[in-house]
């Protein structure tokens, strides 16, 4: 599985009203690419290379529309939320392409 299916499996949902928090899947993400070693000391260092690929691979995929993003407001602020596009947004979003081109 490449790493973009791999993407696609943790954002999958059930409907298209329905999104998974964005940063608890990335967080899932890094730690299953991540390389354990004694030196490093934060598990979740914004400077490690597994950190810094899935979040180049995340923003490439929603530029291509196979993510879709949203948000939800709570009392704390915005939470950004994310799920997979459904084939009717692919294809919408293939047609925008074609037109752009």
């Amino acid at each position: 599985m490449t790493i973009g299916g791999v993407f696609l499996d943790a954002f999958r949902t059930k409907r298209r009203n329905l999104y998974k928090s964005r940063e608890q899947v990335l967080e899932i993400l890094v730690e299953k690419l991540r390389v354990k070693t004694l030196r490093e000391e934060s598990v979740y260092s914004n400077t490690s290379p597994a950190y810094r690929y899935i979040r180049e691979t995340y923003g490439k995929m929603v530029s291509e529309g196979r993510l879709v993003e949203g948000c939800k407001q709570t009392a704390s602020g915005k939470l950004p939320l994310c799920r997979t596009a459904t084939g009717r947004e692919l294809k919408m979003k293939r047609r925008e392409d074609d037109r752009t081109e």
